[in-house]
């Protein structure tokens, strides 16, 4: 009895003296692409519960239905189409065109967003601004309104710039694209290297000096340069768990909070319950929301595959007018946390997208990974090494190939019992991520921009930081210790032959 009422004395104390702060008006600021809006409504949705004063900017066409958050919209000259994307640059293979694409909608939205004079006078009284760290008009933004900013890191660790000079180990921090896990030879380190450089070069030459043309004509921060700017945040928020992410360093204005869309189930609706429920085995299919459009080829083979298979499958795809066998069920929505929280749910065929990885791992349901661009051959990676999920070359997909896959995952019970492991740990958090991320948002207001865990990094310049400077004044001390040896020396010599010929 003493027990139970000690552990209820300090839940109730941890509860009271969890961090709530006064109520601050907080605006949020996600880039184009539903599912970066999604985060941001959740996330929201937890700050509003303390008291916040919250709303959402958000371009016209990335508004969702059932928005929990008051929106602010505002227009632009290019929407971002995400079947657009798809269609034009993902089924051709288009893959260079495809990003200065979405680089050039990048900066236009930024361009339409901070030459709006409403929105831009809207928040001037607003206390924190809390932005999307692959949104290039994050810290635009907040410096343009003079407010502290929150970045969320969408992709994780993903790139090493924009997570406030966090370090980024190249000799067991694998980069995004190389696909490599934290256990590199030789060979792999040295391509690491390389894809770091390039990288670093790719955004000093187009991604600063777009970054510094809207600097210098909305007259922002013009004292600082681009990569300066990415200094200035007060914090950044990491929607990753060590549980799968590689360990590695981290700063003290830099959060693991772990991922946000993964909770517990909620109950579905009639109609997908019901098809969930007519078999122990239920296959789930989503290939995210810019990948929904898969070409023509991969759907007929995935759909050839799928009516082979001896289990249910549901799914999520544009092409709801397609022949299916009995055991197919496709719709153009699910809510795919909750089906992936269903006990019938076996496997869960995915384009291993952050948020799809985490909540298949948070419900303990194996993958089956077509992974196609960006971070999601590397989160394919990452399950495969903790051995709960099989891969499939999206490039050369065949209908042998998908069905073997996933009978291996459904009938080997390895993949099933090492990513129930893994949501076990996962779920092992004292506080939610949500509450964790809202936590520390509280903590940067009250703490009127968490100045103090900056560290002193960011004012030294690249020949201190790297300690060049002292490099150059102890091979100096070297020289001149060994100049001094060398004329004691050279003395010596001469007076011995003096001796001698004497």
């Amino acid at each position: 009895m003493l027990r139970l009422f000690t552990t209820l004395s300090i839940s109730l104390l941890f509860l009271l003296s969890s961090p709530t702060g006064d109520a601050a008006k907080i605006i949020l600021l996600p880039m184009f692409g539903k599912s970066h809006v999604f985060v941001m409504d959740l996330l929201s949705e937890e700050l509003i519960q303390r008291g916040h004063e919250v709303k959402i900017v958000v371009e016209k066409a990335n508004v969702l239905p059932n928005m929990k958050t008051p929106v602010d919209i505002y227009t632009v000259s290019e929407p971002f189409d995400e079947y657009e994307v798809s269609v034009k640059y993902l089924r051709e293979n288009k893959l260079i065109q495809g990003i200065s694409s979405i680089l050039r909608l990048q900066f236009g939205h930024c361009n339409d967003l901070l030459n709006n004079s409403r929105i831009m006078k809207a928040y001037l009284d607003y206390d924190l601004v809390i932005s999307d760290r692959m949104f290039a008009c994050n810290t635009l933004f907040a410096q343009a309104i003079g407010k502290p900013n929150v970045l969320y890191s969408t992709l994780g660790f993903a790139y090493a710039r924009g997570i406030l000079g966090n370090p980024y180990p190249l000799s067991y921090a694998p980069q995004m694209g190389t696909t490599f896990t934290s256990e590199m030879n030789l060979l792999q380190r040295c391509i690491n290297v390389l894809v770091y450089l390039i990288g670093e070069i790719v955004y000093r030459v187009m991604f600063d000096p777009m970054t510094e043309n809207l600097m210098r004509k909305f007259n922002i921060s013009t004292h600082l340069s681009g990569a300066d700017l990415d200094y200035t945040p007060s914090l950044v928020l990491l929607p990753v768990d060590f549980a799968l992410e590689y360990p590695r360093p981290v700063l003290p204005n830099v959060k693991i909070v772990g991922p946000l869309t993964p909770r517990p189930a909620s109950p579905l609706p009639s109609d997908l319950e019901k098809f969930v429920n007519e078999s122990p085995q239920v296959v789930l299919v989503s290939f995210g929301t810019i990948l929904d459009s898969l070409s023509d080829e991969k759907i007929a083979i995935l759909l050839e595959a799928f009516n082979k298979l001896p289990y249910k499958i549901l799914w999520k795809s544009k092409n709801v007018d397609l022949k299916t066998g009995k055991n197919v069920k496709i719709v153009k929505w699910f809510p795919q946390n909750d089906l992936l929280g269903h006990n019938n749910v076996v496997a869960f065929v995915t384009h291993c997208g952050h948020n799809s990885m985490y909540e298949a791992a948070y419900h303990g349901v194996p993958v089956i990974g077509m992974p196609v661009f960006g971070d999601q051959p590397d989160n394919l990676q990452q399950l495969l090494r903790r051995g709960v999920a099989v891969g499939l070359n999206t490039g050369n997909l065949t209908v042998d190939g998908v069905i073997n896959a996933i009978k291996t995952v459904v009938t080997d019970d390895r993949y099933s019992r090492k990513m129930k492991e893994l949501s076990v740990v996962i779920k092992s958090r004292p506080r939610t991520p949500l509450q964790t991320a809202a936590d520390w948002i509280d903590y940067v207001l009250i703490s009127n921009g968490a100045k103090h865990l900056r560290v002193e990094k960011y004012n030294l310049n690249f020949i201190q930081y790297y300690l060049i400077d002292v490099c150059f004044v102890i091979l100096s001390i070297i020289y001149i210790i060994f100049k001094i040896f060398q004329f004691i020396c050279r003395k010596c010599c001469r007076r011995q032959s003096k001796s001698k010929k004497d």
